[in-house]
């Protein structure tokens, strides 16, 4: 069965996916005929696609062909595919790159083989993928009868892309191998994760330094300002929300490692032995390489959350300081209130008209009507408090009427009180 005849459902998950445009693509071509070695580099647009799908270059002295298109896209976008519709048609018929490979644009999935040709196990198909740190989709279908070998990169990184070229050009003659694009893309994910990770371990020792949790291990210098713990919540959060992202990418890494050594050992008869042994050596430095990143990477993980921990206990304790000096201050207050709260009453009262001081009166210095000031002062002060005592006994007794008539079981039955479940099944409650 042709690639190029899906069925309907399988066409169906690319309804409303944005077809990319426009995009940069670099051709390479690498055959080896009985004259030697051939290298082509071309740059194509999206409308040479199709012709350049279309042609057969291969002769029939050709031994083997790698036909290899790198494509750099415009954004970073799960969602687009990086071609036209019928650059996207001429992929899928011509270089055998079935529906299900674009539709893995949508997400970042685990390495798997796929069937470029549905029914026809002549034909192999690997496919590799990253949204992190460096993103790209890779695509490879092999035909091993004519050693023919077809392959796409997408990225929207161009160091990514170069630093895979380059690789790839450096071993020409082992292009053949249809691990080495894997093996080269899984390297240089490895590479990207290792920088991803040493910029977070930088930016942690240098909070763990200001934190002085690290004493330990490197000499306290004096400061003279304590640090600035306002923004240190947010720096740590976010470096805990980071190396969790490695920590997930890196598990799913190890799938990626044991994915490119089964597909090393499966192809090592293809030879030559000295390469398949340099592979191998390589792969187990990779296969360290990541084991030590994944070890470091969760330590950090559990050792960021503990400083989390740490600067909120110490802001909650600056909180505290603050609040006690706060405090310290209210009682300042209050005591030179308390002072010259008497004499402020004393002034009050003899101003009114029930004193006359004058010195030049000759009658009462005293009002016959004084004692009215007194009389109301103590009958407002009375009602203010017997108000504020009566509603604090209305509420607890309130809330001693409500505790009885819940806790009570013969009122409970008086009152029928319908089950919830009851009320849905419409039987009456209990």
């Amino acid at each position: 069965m042709d690639s190029s005849s899906d069925s309907s459902w399988m066409n169906a998950c690319h309804n409303g996916i944005l077809i990319e445009q426009p995009c940069t693509h670099r051709y390479i071509e690498i055959s080896e005929t009985k004259s030697g070695l051939s290298v082509i580099q071309e740059i194509k647009r999206d409308e040479d696609i199709p012709a350049l799908c279309q042609s057969d270059p291969s002769t029939p002295d050709t031994v083997w062909m790698l036909r290899f298109l790198v494509t750099l896209t415009s954004r970073p976008s799960n969602w687009a595919i990086p071609y036209s519709r019928a650059s996207y048609s001429a992929l899928q018929k011509h270089w055998h790159m079935p529906n299900v490979c674009f539709s893995f644009l949508q997400v970042n999935s685990n390495p798997m083989p796929y069937s470029p040709i549905l029914g026809d196990p002549s034909w192999e198909g690997i496919h590799l993928s990253s949204n992190s740190p460096r993103c790209f989709d890779l695509w490879l279908s092999r035909n091993p009868t004519t050693r023919t070998m077809f392959s796409i990169l997408a990225s929207n990184d161009p160091f990514t892309l170069d630093s895979i070229v380059q690789e790839l050009l450096a071993a020409k003659s082992f292009a053949f191998q249809p691990y080495l694009l894997p093996f080269i893309v899984t390297g240089n994910k490895l590479q990207g994760l290792a920088g991803h990770f040493n910029r977070l371990s930088k930016d942690f020792q240098s909070i763990s330094h200001i934190l002085g949790s690290d004493e330990y291990f490197v000499p306290m210098l004096d400061q003279t300002e304590g640090p600035n713990m306002t923004d240190m919540p947010r720096k740590l959060t976010a470096m805990a929300t980071a190396l969790g992202g490695i920590v997930i990418t890196l598990e799913a890494f190890q799938d990626t490692i044991d994915f490119v050594e089964d597909q090393l050992e499966k192809h090592s008869r293809l030879g030559p032995m000295d390469v398949v042994a340099e592979m191998r050596h390589r792969l187990g430095v990779i296969r360290f390489k990541h084991g030590d990143m994944r070890k470091r990477s969760e330590a950090m993980k559990d050792t960021v959350q503990v400083q989390v921990q740490m600067v909120y206990a110490v802001l909650q304790q600056k909180d505290n300081e603050l609040s006690l000096r706060y405090g310290a201050d209210m009682r300042i207050i209050s005591a030179v209130t308390l002072i010259f709260l008497p004499g402020t009453f004393i002034a009050t009262l003899f101003s009114t008209s029930f004193w006359n001081f004058d010195p030049q009166g000759t009658g009462p210095h005293v009002s016959k009507w004084v004692w009215l000031y007194f009389v109301s002062t103590v009958v407002l002060t009375v009602a203010v408090l017997g108000v504020w005592r009566g509603f604090t006994a209305l509420r607890l007794l309130k809330k001693r009427v409500l505790s009885t008539w819940n806790n009570n079981v013969l009122l409970k039955k008086l009152r029928r009180v319908k089950d919830p479940v009851d009320e849905e099944t419409g039987k009456k409650g209990a």
